[in-house]
């Protein structure tokens, strides 16, 4: 690996460190929560973003967004209480269920997605254009290669 390979990696690794501590997603959270007026924790941005598009089992969210189905069945249990999501009987397997979005509970995910693009939108706003492109498509193809990589 040549030098300013290497330069660059250890960037890159030391920015992942930074992304994936838990204060970096406290406030990632705490600013997008603030500016849709929902409050949020660790959990609850996943399990809404997750059901956006369509009630899901617990086991199917539990995939599409990458933590273990207790964490769900706990996050569910709190945005139930909110109003937020419901539960449901799944049509195609009478022994499961179906969480799904409150129509509060739609326009708190809708919120939450448009705060979390401005807070993109904020954090670039000094970026060109073709930068902004740039990243994103540099993120996706890391984030495609790191998935692919991992051990089946």
């Amino acid at each position: 690996m040549t030098d300013t390979m290497s330069r660059s990696v250890e960037a890159i690794v030391s920015s992942l460190e930074r992304i994936l501590v838990r204060r970096f997603r406290e406030s990632l959270y705490r600013q997008v929560g603030h500016a849709s007026s929902v409050t949020i924790r660790d959990g609850t941005y996943p399990v809404l973003s997750g059901l956006r598009h369509g009630p899901l089992t617990a086991t199917e969210l539990s995939k599409r967004i990458g933590v273990d189905r207790t964490v769900i069945s706990r996050q569910a249990s709190e945005l139930t209480t909110l109003g937020l999501v419901t539960r449901g009987p799944d049509p195609r397997d009478k022994r499961g269920g179906l969480l799904t979005l409150t129509p509060d509970g739609q326009a708190a995910a809708d919120r939450l997605g448009k705060a979390f693009a401005q807070l993109v939108k904020s954090a670039t706003h000094d970026w060109p254009d073709v930068d902004r492109a740039r990243f994103a498509d540099r993120l996706n193809a890391f984030i495609a290669a790191v998935l692919d990589a991992e051990p089946s």
